[in-house]
């Protein structure tokens, strides 16, 4: 949790995010003790902020982009473009010539190959690629079922025949991501053993001994400490050093995991001033500045559950669950407020009524010039929130280097 002295400076600043550095490099830290002879991949589409992208390039890690635009935000912060994965899914020829010669990129698909060949052999080039599998299993399940992502395991004898006849593309690595936010361990460990097993295959079909392996995310973080357990990394960590040891294939392999939410989620908070309450018919409604067009998810959550009281969670990244995040009240002072709490709806300025932010929520009594702290807005807040929406000033995003230190703007 921010400081007293930092809850001031973030509640002059609202509405804003505010990122603190110092939780943001235990996580780090933690990855690197726990998974020793991993190499890390910061999942830039989480929170692609400038100031987290240089410090998780400070702490070593790679970057997974979803998008040209991130391949260029990474470099931009200081990653090297042998350690940025550019993996998405409909790559236009625009995204593959922004992208070529600035990082590793992931084919996705077999006709992205054919375009990437075509684009390769206009340059005079030889390039180096990667292939997202998507396999024949799932994270709980021994059978996989379709998706938008990657190259079917079951299209990998095409793709290699498609490789032997472009001359200009070379497969050096393979890539396998299925699902985000686990936090049951040996789902996971299960995970990486048939990852393993899989990427075997698709070596042998290659007659390649890769060059990286990426196995994804899936690392998950407690949103509800009430109803979820951490997620063991040490134990998790331990697995996965057991599968390598048993594959002295991929010994000069760089194996790679994304990280996911893993390392920013908790790290951010969302402050923002509560600019009227009024009641309506025995409701009353705590209204807020940039509710919905700054932090979204709580208007998506209010509206899955609107309409679905037992709507299955992790549709992510839009929907965690039902407790993905806490609300606060606190003064200007940074003072956080506990006396008289009430049942309200947190609503936000925009002219719709889908702009809530919690709905039947306990609360201490709030008036105007107070403000809401929220947790758990590290990730996925600020990239998903429609900041255009009746043309109100965006919110603020602000780095924390550390407790009491400076607030890095972009």
């Amino acid at each position: 949790m921010l400081s007293l002295d930092d809850r001031i400076r973030a509640a002059a600043a609202a509405p804003a995010y505010i990122y603190d550095g110092e939780t943001v490099r235990n996580a780090c830290a933690r990855l690197k003790r726990d998974f020793p002879d991993v190499g890390f991949l910061y999942s830039v589409k989480t929170n692609p902020f400038a100031p987290v992208l240089r410090e998780a390039a400070a702490q070593g890690f790679g970057a997974d982009a979803a998008s040209a635009g991130e391949v260029e935000k990474s470099l931009e912060a200081g990653f090297a473009p042998e350690d940025v994965y550019y993996s998405a899914p409909g790559k236009t020829d625009e995204d593959i010539e922004r992208a070529l010669g600035k990082c590793r990129i992931i084919a996705d698909s077999l006709t992205e190959l054919d375009r990437l060949e075509r684009i390769a052999s206009a340059r005079g080039l030889t390039l180096s690629v990667g292939l997202r599998i998507h396999p024949d299993f799932g994270i709980f399940s021994e059978a996989g079922g379709s998706s938008k992502f990657g190259i079917g395991e079951g299209d990998l004898p095409e793709a290699a025949r498609r490789l032997r006849e472009h001359a200009h593309l070379r497969a050096v690595g393979f890539h396998m991501h299925l699902q985000s936010q686990l936090l049951d361990v040996q789902a996971l460990a299960r995970y990486y053993a048939k990852s393993f097993q899989c990427f075997e295959r698709a070596s042998e079909l290659f007659g390649i001994t890769p060059e990286y392996l990426n196995f994804g995310s899936g690392i998950g973080v407690v949103y509800d400490a009430a109803s979820e357990r951490e997620m063991d990394t040490a134990a998790l960590g331990r697995g996965f050093a057991l599968e390598v040891e048993r594959r002295p294939r991929f010994a000069s392999t760089r194996l790679l995991i994304e990280t996911g939410r893993f390392v920013v989620c908790r790290a951010g908070f969302y402050v923002t001033p509560v600019v009227d309450v009024k009641s309506s018919r025995g409701t009353t409604y705590v209204m807020v500045r940039n509710g919905a067009n700054g932090f979204m998810r709580g208007a998506v959550a209010n509206l899955v559950l609107s309409n679905n009281p037992n709507a299955r969670d992790l549709q992510e990244p839009f929907y965690t669950g039902k407790r993905s995040f806490k609300l606060l009240a606190m003064k200007a002072d940074g003072r956080f407020l506990a006396e008289d709490p009430e049942t309200v709806d947190v609503v936000g300025n925009l002219c719709t009524a889908l702009d809530v932010v919690a709905k039947g929520v306990q609360l201490p009594a709030v008036r105007p010039g107070d403000f809401i702290l929220i947790t758990n807005a590290g990730s996925y807040a600020a990239t998903l929130s429609p900041v255009r929406f009746s043309s109100l000033k965006p919110s603020a995003e602000l780095y924390l280097e550390r407790p009491g230190g400076k607030m890095l703007e972009a």
